[in-house]
């Protein structure tokens, strides 16, 4: 993907600009689903709680067969603690 690890956006959804600013939350959610086309991504993977919610919310308005996962949920995967 284009913007990763120190260049990824924030979801914009901390700190209530979901609340705010809901337009401006979904474009930065699409645009950042969008991203993962290009690499044609299974996942994405987030340690931000506010990310996987506005990510869930749009990926299922968009349509989009996108998984998103709090990287707490793939440690806890990969321990098999299940």
């Amino acid at each position: 993907m284009e913007r990763i690890r120190e260049y990824s956006w924030c979801c914009s959804t901390g700190g209530g600009m979901l609340e705010a600013y809901p337009n401006f939350a979904a474009w930065t959610a699409r645009e950042c689903i969008e991203e993962t086309k290009a690499p044609e991504a299974e996942a994405l993977a987030t340690a931000c709680p506010c990310c996987v919610r506005v990510f869930r919310d749009t990926i299922q308005d968009m349509d989009e067969d996108l998984r998103i996962y709090d990287v707490m949920d793939l440690l806890e995967t990969s321990l098999g603690s299940e």
